[in-house]
């Protein structure tokens, strides 16, 4: 009898060795992301990626119906409330849009005057953006077809027509599918299909400077006096916001890891409210999200000691935040909040003051979504649209995108 049992436990501690081993052989391999950790977080992100596919009702974030018959879209397209000037407005298109333009594949983007009527288009080409690509990086997606899922997001125009334009892929992950010059014939001169997304800033040099992300999936830890604070890491990814400047032939000449520069900072405490110290899980996989990028210029740069000209105002949507990135040493050196809330378009004007679109922090006197103006130094804000002479029932409101460009007028 003793000897069964001494016989039994030797195998039960056998197994129970092999269990160890295995769970610690797992951990390393999860943790320091060996092989064959590589091909079972391919297999799960694919499952993933597919159920959302079949899960998913609309086909995507840029095309819902309306109930607008076709034959009147083109005058409703621009609705003149006021006396303005003669300057055309440069509209972002996409696949199968402005099909009246540009039969077939639809319109890149269009040019149109006040009135609605047609100054350029620009036609789409996603055979041209394949011949094009100077860089190409990996995706998780599955069932994507560049002529339907390819969408420009923003657009700037260089001197002599060609158009610089980020596009955006709701069907992959990450979500930023890259950047193009693109000329006024639709010809692609060249494409970076790397994690660039939301609008591009042509800089007074020259130089192209664009929001985008590395991505990663090791977890960030933040020492925090007492102990470790986890604050970001997703098993399917999560994005290391960066800033790039290109030169006008799609060669990077510098990057600012944003991420990075904030976790060394002393606003590093904005990351805290986005992730769970009980249960070590992250907040969000895109903790920053930033979307805007533009130099400080001479009349904000002059109301701080420590700020130039050509330092980088940038809108950090997922902090609620907007901050300044000092260009000559890469770090953030000033960070404004105020009642605006999941903002875009944060950009300096007249009198050094921000201008934005404020998403979700509304006003008593209209919103949910606003233009808001701010003011860096003092914190003073003013509603600027809607406001008092806004017309009556116009609706102006969105979660998730929001941009101004501030006309001549």
């Amino acid at each position: 009898m003793l000897g069964r049992v001494l016989d039994r436990l030797g195998l039960a501690a056998f197994l129970l060795f092999c269990l160890m081993a295995a769970f610690g052989l797992g951990y390393r391999t999860a943790d320091k992301q060996t092989t064959p950790y590589q091909f079972i977080d391919g297999v799960l992100k694919s499952k993933d990626v597919i159920v959302d596919h079949f899960k998913t009702q609309s086909s995507s974030d840029f095309l819902t119906a309306t109930d607008i018959p076709v034959a009147e879209i083109a005058r409703r397209r621009i609705t003149p409330v006021a006396p303005s000037g003669d300057e055309a407005l440069l509209f972002t298109g996409g696949p199968q849009r402005y099909l009246e333009f540009c039969p077939g594949t639809g319109c890149l983007a269009v040019i149109l005057d006040r009135g609605g009527k047609l100054v350029h288009a620009y036609p789409f080409r996603p055979e041209a953006f394949r011949k094009g690509t100077l860089v190409d990086r990996p995706y998780q997606q599955v069932f994507v077809a560049p002529e339907l899922d390819l969408n420009p997001f923003g657009l700037a125009q260089l001197p002599g027509g060609d158009l610089i334009a980020t596009f955006y892929n709701d069907k992959a992950f990450p979500f930023g599918a890259g950047v193009a010059r693109v000329a006024p014939d639709g010809r692609v001169i060249w494409y970076r299909r790397d994690y660039t997304h939301h609008w591009p800033t042509i800089l007074p040099t020259g130089e192209i400077a664009l929001t985008s992300a590395d991505i990663s999936t090791r977890p960030i830890w933040q020492a925090l006096g007492a102990g470790h604070h986890f604050v970001s890491g997703c098993r399917e990814g999560y994005m290391r916001d960066k800033i790039q400047i290109l030169d006008q032939a799609g060669r990077m000449t510098r990057e600012y890891p944003l991420l990075d520069a904030l976790l060394t900072s002393r606003f590093r405490n904005l990351l805290i409210p986005a992730s769970d110290p009980f249960m070590k899980r992250p907040g969000a996989c895109d903790p920053l999200h930033t979307n805007f990028v533009r130099p400080v210029g001479a009349e904000m740069a002059a109301r701080f000691t420590d700020v130039t000209a050509d330092d980088l105002l940038i809108s950090l949507r997922n902090l609620s935040a907007v901050g300044i990135l000092d260009r000559a040493s890469g770090q953030l050196t000033h960070m404004f909040r105020g009642s605006f809330l999941l903002q875009h378009s944060a950009q300096p004007i007249a009198g050094g003051r921000i201008l934005l679109f404020d998403d979700l922090g509304a006003s008593d006197g209209g919103g949910p979504s606003r233009a808001l103006i701010h003011d860096p130094v003092t914190g003073a804000e003013t509603t600027v649209f809607p406001g008092p002479a806004t017309t009556l029932g116009t609706k102006i409101f969105t979660t998730v995108a929001g941009n101004i460009d501030v006309s001549a007028d």
